[in-house]
């Protein structure tokens, strides 16, 4: 069943759990509910709950109704990984995408009790993408009079208020629809996730707070707005929906209370959170509202950067203070503040916000002005101006070009899409972001590098002073922990491809939200402390990307000046595992670098393994710019918890720095099932293949479970209440086929969707074509694997499960699994450890619903990524497989017209004992079948009355 989802879950809304009684019994709180205690349906998002499906959790709200409309592409699903996660991460979601324009996706849950005066309610809510050129394509929620209409996706039927998104019409503006008619609220796509709090004042008024996820800060406020729909009707039920969305919406904490329990508004911080370049004159200040309480001053607190400020001034009144801070602000600083308050009826709030104090004129380097003419440089590091970034691109516009391999390592070749150095191969676009160095009084135009890929890189050489800075750079972050690295280079200048360094630490972006929207990230280092760094005269730096292609752009590099004259010793600056990693491999090799500063390392350096001295299996790695250590464990990392300790020193300061990792404990597959090498016959997979007829019904298609009932024929068809047919029965009519190469198997015969191996074969027995719906499938194999940790993967469309057992037909030890339908675009892994030589029993459970369908079964190299299918004929390093063991003949005898012999049979399986009286074209015959047992089974042929008589065994 392939289904366009977007992320890599499938299936629906389910609430198995209900809060305490003791929570119940809250006064104060009606209604409440969020994703914790929910699960996936089983069977996938279109088969495990269809139309008028309901499913409740929490208390306070009736059952929830899901519909879905469209040619193709909706469902609803629960996952994790979002900013608005409930406490195990959970949060609900919903998708309607795909190639037709008419998709939908409603949820909607009546309120136990119509939503009074005084009262709120609350939610949060995560676009992931609405996409689309015309209103058909929008997301968000309603509040309804009533729940008409909930068998449809008709979510506007009684609607009072509105709060949604619509794809590329108009200005970037969530939209609030009520009695008023739309409202912008000038919050922007990238301001999103939200949690939104709607308090209703009167029947047909309302109060509407957006804030950040965390509820911690107020990003826009509407008071006495006007409801929509019928004057004096109530609010009963709300709506969630994606119409037509490019990504999922996500959608978590559904609650109604009273206004006794809404903490008090922490509104106008100022400086605003993200400020740069802030004045020192300024004066930080904030309001304090509530609206249904009274404030005590002394309950009303600002720190900044962790020290409590006592120079406050209050202004206003109990319910509304206006506090200014009465002091200066230092300059070249990053302020960190943290405002709390607490009303009367213990309600708190909280606010955090950062900005800085630095001067526009601090030392930077602009992203696009990378080394020219392999390690030309223009020095406008010292005394900078925008003049002497003008000076890269030219006075006749003909850009200084750089090497790339030298000056810059940039994969894409076009050479198309940079706007300042023209026909450059590195990528450059206009920037709005013009806060720096005059950029915006001079009128200059500014630049950004963009659409920069795994593994790219620009150097940057410079003059610098003897002065101690921190540096920041200046990113819009396109993903979750966009990850750029510093290094600088062992020699002043790089004018060739050979270029030793060492990294200084990484800047780590948050997700912005969008390509223009911009951030200042700390360059830190392994221990996520902000790096300070002090070198005179000629430097080379260099950044690189890591992680997903195009996931930051970079605007420039900042350095900033600081206080401290310590002298800088050197540190370590990166590595792996890293402090706090989790899921690390048992054959993890373990490295960090020790980045020199204004002194160097010296020898000796020594590391500590779960307090086990390993310095002797220590390798090195050395320039001027620091030095790379190195160790291979010699036997597999332990499970669970691993401490490391390093010891280092400049020949006057010893450091000693202790963290701790997480390995993940990986599946050990049973010494106790691995056959001998040499054991196994042919090559290849024995398969077992099953088709139901394309117009059978669907929802008996869709689970692993299905698959196991498809493969014994016990799948009835309710129109005829029989059995449905194979019609990939083969021609022995039992579906049997053995694969002498690999499983790489598309119902089209070619590759479609995302393969990761272009050259496909159509399913055995089935002939190739657009539709073929309904199969299940086994592959049953010997793989030949010694002792190491492998990852195997199975990349399909729809679902699998690999397992591995004492048998081909007793793999009860499972390795892998999707249960449910699903594009091929996410293959999954699974790593595994073997401690014996040998030969291990292996089954591949597949099945197909509608539309795509296909299957890809291969080894990844943990190392490189390198992909290789299981068994590639064309490849001596593919993993080799057998579709069963040899059958050996034993005591072998011939009496008169009587031939016996032993061999030894394979449990679970059935053999073939045939014969033939000459090897030259004459048929072989069937003497008997011999079901598998494991033990060796006797063979008595009384017909063998000619000269010569040949017998074989085949395996099925």
């Amino acid at each position: 069943m392939k289904k366009n989802l977007l992320l890599p879950c499938f299936c629906i809304l389910t609430a198995l759990s209900m809060l305490s009684l003791s929570q119940r019994a809250s006064g104060q709180i009606f209604a409440q509910d969020d994703a914790a205690g929910y699960t996936n349906a089983p069977g996938g998002a279109n088969y495990g709950w269809l139309f008028n499906t309901t499913t409740n959790g929490g208390f306070g709200f009736n059952p929830w109704v899901f519909t879905k409309s469209g040619s193709n592409f909706q469902g609803f699903f629960v996952s994790t990984g979002d900013a608005i996660g409930s406490t195990n991460n959970k949060y609900w979601g919903m998708y309607a995408n795909g190639p037709s324009n008419n998709n939908a996706s409603v949820a909607y849950r009546g309120f136990s009790n119509s939503l009074a005066p005084n009262t709120i309610f609350k939610i949060k809510w995560h676009t992931l993408g609405i996409g689309g050129t015309t209103p058909s394509h929008w997301g968000g929620f309603s509040l309804r009079n009533g729940n008409a209409n909930a068998s449809t996706t008709d979510f506007d039927t009684g609607t009072r208020f509105d709060f949604y998104y619509v794809g590329n019409t108009g200005p970037d503006s969530f939209l609030i629809q009520d009695g008023s008619g739309v409202t912008a609220t000038g919050l922007g796509f990238g301001t999103n996730p939200f949690e939104i709090e709607l308090t209703l004042l009167t029947a047909d008024t309302y109060r509407l707070v957006i804030k950040n996820a965390t509820g911690t800060t107020i990003l826009a406020t509407f008071d006495n707005m006007t409801l929509g729909g019928s004057s004096g009707s109530t609010i009963d039920s709300v709506a969630l929906y994606a119409i037509q969305t490019d990504g999922n919406q996500v959608f978590n904490n559904l609650e109604i209370s009273s206004t006794s329990l809404v903490p008090p508004d922490i509104q106008n911080v100022n400086p605003p959170n993200g400020s740069n370049y802030v004045d020192t004159a300024t004066q930080v200040s904030f309001d304090v509202v509530s609206s249904f309480s009274t404030l005590a001053t002394n309950n009303i607190k600002l720190s900044l950067n962790g020290v409590n400020q006592t120079n406050l001034t209050f202004t206003g009144f109990s319910t509304n203070w206006q506090v200014v801070r009465n002091s200066a602000l230092l300059a070249n600083l990053v302020y960190n503040g943290t405002v709390t308050a607490a009303d009367n009826n213990g309600n708190h709030a909280t606010n955090n916000f950062t900005f800085n104090t630095w001067t526009p004129a601090n030392q930077f380097i602009e992203a696009e002005d990378y080394n020219f003419a392999s390690g030309g440089f223009i020095n406008n590091f010292v005394n900078p101006s925008p003049d002497d970034h003008g000076q890269y691109q030219g006075p006749t516009g003909v850009g200084r070009f750089g090497s790339n391999g030298v000056d810059y390592l940039e994969y894409d070749l076009s050479g198309t899409n940079n706007a300042w150095r023209t026909n450059d191969l590195p990528q450059v676009e206009l920037a709005t972001d013009v806060d720096h160095n005059f950029f915006a009084a001079d009128s200059f135009q500014e630049y950004n590098l963009a659409f920069v890929e795994n593994g790219e890189w620009q150097n940057y050489t410079r003059q610098m002073s003897n002065t101690t800075y921190s540096v920041y750079a200046r990113m819009a972050g396109l993903g979750n922990s966009a990850t750029m690295l510093m290094e600088r280079h062992a020699n002043a200048t790089a004018t060739s491809s050979n270029q030793p360094r060492a990294a200084l630490g990484t800047f780590i972006c948050p997700n912005t939200g969008g390509a223009q929207n911009w951030t200042s990230v700390p360059l830190t280092d392994f221990f996520s402390s902000n790096v300070m760094v002090r070198f005179t005269g000629t430097n080379t730096f260099r950044t690189t990307c890591l992680g997903a292609d195009g996931n930051y752009n970079l605007n420039y590099l900042i350095f900033v000046p600081n206080t401290n004259n310590a002298t800088l010793r050197p540190y370590i600056s990166a590595g792996y595992p890293f402090p706090g990693a989790g899921g690390v491999s048992p054959d993890q090799s373990i490295s960090f670098t020790l980045a020199n500063r204004q002194t160097s390392v010296a020898a000796g350096t020594q590391l500590l393994l779960n307090a086990s001295n390993v310095t002797s299996g220590l390798t090195f790695s050395n320039n001027a710019a620091g030095t790379v250590v190195a160790y291979q464990p010699p036997a597999l990392l332990p499970a669970g918890t691993n401490t490391l300790r390093a010891i280092f020193s400049d020949g006057t300061l010893s450091q000693t720095n202790d963290w701790i990792f997480t390995v993940t404990a990986l599946p050990v597959l049973p010494s106790g099932d691995a056959f001998p090498l040499g054991s196994g016959a042919d090559s290849g997979f024995a398969i077992h293949i099953f088709k139901a007829t394309n117009d059978a019904q669907a929802s008996l298609f869709t689970s692993v479970a299905k698959a196991e009932q498809e493969l014994l024929g016990a799948i009835i068809d309710p129109n005829t209440s029989q059995p449905y047919p194979n019609e990939a029965g083969g021609p022995n009519g039992g579906g049997r086929f053995i694969e002498p190469a690999t499983i790489n198997y598309d119902i089209t015969g070619a590759a479609t969707g995302a393969a990761t191996f272009a050259n496909k074969a159509p399913f055995p027995y089935v002939p190739a074509g657009a539709v073929n719906n309904f199969i299940a499938m086994e592959a049953l194999a010997y793989v030949q694997l010694s002792p190491g940790v492998y990852r195997f993967a199975v990349r399909s469309d729809d679902g699998f499960k690999a397992t591995v057992g004492s048998t081909v037909c007793d793999t009860n030890f499972v390795l892998g699994v999707f249960d449910g339908g699903r594009g091929n675009d996410n293959p999954s892994t699974f790593d595994f450890i073997v401690q014996t030589n040998g030969l291990y029993p292996m089954r591949l459970l597949y099945f197909q619903g509608e539309f795509g369908g296909n299957v890809e079964f291969y080894s990844i190299n943990r190392a490189n990524g390198a992909a290789t299918l299981i068994n590639d004929p064309n490849d001596p390093g593919a993993i080799k497989a057998y579709p069963a063991l040899k059958a050996i003949l034993t005591n072998i005898a011939h009496n008169g017209n009587t031939t016996t012999f032993s061999f030894n049979t394979e449990a679970c399986r059935t053999h073939r004992v045939e014969y033939a009286d000459s090897l030259s074209g004459a048929p072989w015959q069937l003497l008997t079948t011999v079901p598998g047992t494991g033990a060796v089974t006797p063979v008595t042929d009384t017909t063998a009355n000619g000269a010569v008589r040949f017998y074989r065994v085949t395996t099925q």
